[in-house]
């Protein structure tokens, strides 16, 4: 599977928030596996299934240098066929990652942390003969 991830940045004190839109933009690629839980081989069907793959993100901050992340998830798909070759498909997905940012990168009294993204997928699929 290929996608496509934006994101917002925002730094949060006590006192104040500045958000900063559109700082960061990710690509990545992976491979997906997942297994019918309920539906028939032919008609309309729900998967549950697991994906890894590798991101790579770029910053529109100093440098921009682009970073590579290792990306694992899960999702829950609903394919229903619209002819032999073409499926329409709802899918809720999340996507967790090793931080984007290095500890030595932030600042004070702020520490690295799991990138969870979550969302809802429409679109349509390929059937494959």
């Amino acid at each position: 599977n290929a996608r496509h991830t934006g994101a917002d940045l925002a730094e949060v004190t006590s006192g104040s928030a500045v958000a900063t839109r559109g700082v960061r933009d990710a690509w990545g690629v992976g491979a997906e596996i997942s297994r019918r839980i309920a539906g028939k081989t032919a008609g309309v069907a729900l998967q549950l299934g697991a994906e890894a793959g590798i991101d790579r993100w770029r910053f529109d901050l100093t440098d921009g240098s682009p970073r590579n992340r290792l990306a694992v998830g899960g999702f829950v798909r609903l394919e229903a066929p619209v002819s032999s070759r073409l499926a329409a498909v709802i899918a809720g997905r999340i996507t967790g990652s090793a931080s984007v940012f290095a500890p030595d990168e932030l600042p004070d009294g702020f520490s690295a942390r799991v990138a969870l993204r979550y969302g809802v997928l429409v679109g349509a699929a390929v059937i494959l003969p």
